[in-house]
This record gives C-alpha cells, sequence and structure tokens, in this order.
C-alpha cells in the first residue's frame, strides 16, 4: 500500500494496461494540500511525470506516448480528459514527449483554445480546452 510510504521513498508498481504488465520504479511525491501539482510548472516531475498546469493536468512518457496521469478535478481538463488517454497531437501538430507537449500548450495563442488528439482505448477524438486562467 502506498500510503505507509513517506515521500521520497522509492516504490515499485506493476501496471496493467491494454493487456500488457509493466514494472516501473517511481518515487513518491507529497500530496499538496490545494489539490494543486508537486512540482512547478515546466519541471518535471518523478521518473519522467511532468504537469501541464496550464490543463490542469499530469502526464507521464510511456512507450513512446504521452499518458494522462492525473486530471485536477477542477482543472480545465476536467470532463474532457480522463487517467490513460494518451496526447497524440497539439493544434494538429504530433507530440513526442512531454516537453514537447508543454512547449506546443505554451505557443498557443492565449485567446485560443488548445486543440489536443488524443486516443483512449480504440478511439481517437478531438477535444478543445481552455487553458488554466480561461476557465
Amino acid at each position: 500500500m502506498i500510503a505507509g510510504h513517506k515521500p521520497g521513498t522509492q516504490v515499485k508498481l506493476t501496471i496493467q494496461r491494454d493487456k500488457q504488465t509493466r514494472n516501473v520504479e517511481v518515487a513518491l511525491a507529497a500530496m499538496s494540500s490545494d489539490n494543486d501539482h508537486a512540482s512547478p510548472q515546466g519541471q518535471e516531475g518523478p521518473q519522467g511525470t511532468q504537469p501541464s498546469s496550464a490543463l490542469g493536468i499530469r502526464v507521464a512518457e510511456e512507450d513512446g506516448q504521452v499518458v494522462v496521469e492525473r486530471v485536477d478535478p477542477n482543472g480545465p481538463s476536467e470532463g474532457k480528459l480522463r487517467q490513460g488517454d494518451v496526447v497524440q497531437e497539439v493544434n494538429h501538430q504530433p507530440v513526442t514527449s512531454s516537453n514537447d507537449l508543454a512547449t506546443k500548450v505554451r505557443a498557443t495563442p492565449g485567446d485560443k483554445p488548445v486543440l489536443l488528439r488524443v486516443k483512449r482505448g480504440d478511439q481517437a477524438r478531438y477535444v478543445a480546452i481552455e487553458r488554466g486562467g480561461a476557465r
């Protein structure tokens, strides 16, 4: 059980997704009290995770894909994205990494929603998300 470990502890997790099992080692972070992310925007978190605060999500790189790891329940992506969604494009440009996602989100004009192409299961769809300040 994760709750019994202190922040900073390295733990091994077994993830099952798409009928495949994968073992990963992660460093636990402290949960903040304000539902914000544990690491500041633009800085990489534990073991390849990165927040995309403007969208209210945290993503991780898994098998060469950018996967939604967490959706802030009060963020702009709530109800539009889910944990496990794979972000394939931002504004019709392919996404190659979590850093690439963050760069492309920042490059989107502030008065425009960010257009994401996400894969959920076997289907891909487009989702327009207004950023953090424009909720």
